[in-house]
């Protein structure tokens, strides 16, 4: 056994037993635990990187230079997977736009991830709702957000779906317009834990189900100033709508788009000295799974409607 496997078994033994640690020691052993099995120089892989890509910023010539391209491309793809990830800035890290940005977005804190509901400027305290301990405060220190995981819509924000595509019933069927839309799914039928927006006697909130208490649900009022949560039973909740993940973003730029031959594709963001687009498609010939090829704008019926 190493001296690194030695202080690894340490740091497992004290975060087991973390209860009672003082806070260094616990830090040391976080610390000890994210070490990696090698060392390797940041700085000579990003040099490496930024050769390889400087002699294909050329106008492409050949077949043998589209396949050195290829090739290239997977070797910086595998040099850029050994550089450890940027850390995440954490809410204290953000301005308080930024840090409002964050509302209904997965977050990791502690040992769990969570999704935060309220960010309170005067305390720096997030509330987070979390599937293993219910409602959680937390310092803005402690709370790191995860934007590549899916964020959750909150009714009004603009972009959240209606009660007609949350539970697929026609126009003529939804409540008027002037009342509170309400779901036909009743509060005591809703699975533990899922997430929903409420209105309750006190305002409207977010809630989530714990069926096995007497009071089961368990209500945080986001757009309070005091920020507070509480306890209500079935017969005091008015389902609105469930929380549901957004989609997944596409990367910056990049565009979704039907093409006559190659069905569904994934359209880079510029063309290139052909005016042709990059396009990225499955290929189940291809080894793995996938593969581009070149199309004109012209080819391309892009899904947000707006032209190339």
């Amino acid at each position: 056994m190493t001296d690194l496997d030695k202080a690894r078994e340490w740091a497992r033994t004290m975060i087991a037993g973390n209860e009672s640690l003082p806070n260094r020691g616990y830090e040391a052993a976080k610390i000890i635990q994210s070490l990696p099995d090698q060392w390797v120089s940041v700085e000579e892989v990003q040099e490496i990187i930024e050769e390889m890509k400087s002699p294909w910023d050329i106008p492409k010539m050949t077949d043998l230079e589209h396949g050195i391209e290829i090739a290239t491309e997977a070797w910086r793809r595998r040099l850029e997977a050994i550089l450890p990830a940027p850390k995440l800035p954490t809410l204290a890290d953000m301005t308080q736009e930024e840090r409002e940005a964050c509302r209904w977005m997965q977050a990791q804190t502690w040992h769990e991830v969570g999704i935060i509901v309220c960010v309170d400027e005067m305390t720096e305290i997030a509330q987070l709702i979390t599937r293993a301990n219910g409602v959680l405060e937390r310092k803005f220190k402690d709370v790191t957000p995860l934007p590549d995981l899916p964020k959750l819509e909150w009714t009004g924000s603009g972009g959240a779906p209606t009660i007609a595509q949350k539970e697929k019933v026609t126009a003529d069927q939804q409540p008027n317009s002037s009342e509170t839309p309400k779901s036909s799914i009743n509060p005591e039928d809703v699975p533990a834990d899922e997430v929903w927006a409420v209105r309750t006697p006190f305002a409207d909130g977010a809630g989530y189900r714990r069926p096995e208490q007497s009071k089961p649900w368990f209500v945080i009022y986001p757009n309070l100033a005091e920020r507070t949560w509480n306890v209500r039973g079935d017969s005091e909740i008015t389902l609105i709508h469930k929380l549901v993940a957004e989609p997944p973003a596409l990367p910056e730029g990049m565009r979704l788009a039907d093409h006559p031959n190659y069905g569904r594709v994934v359209v880079s963001p510029k063309v290139d000295t052909d005016d042709d687009y990059k396009v990225f498609l499955s290929g189940t010939e291809e080894i793995a799974g996938a593969t581009w090829k070149y199309a004109r704008g012209s080819e391309l019926t892009f899904l947000d409607g707006v032209d190339a």
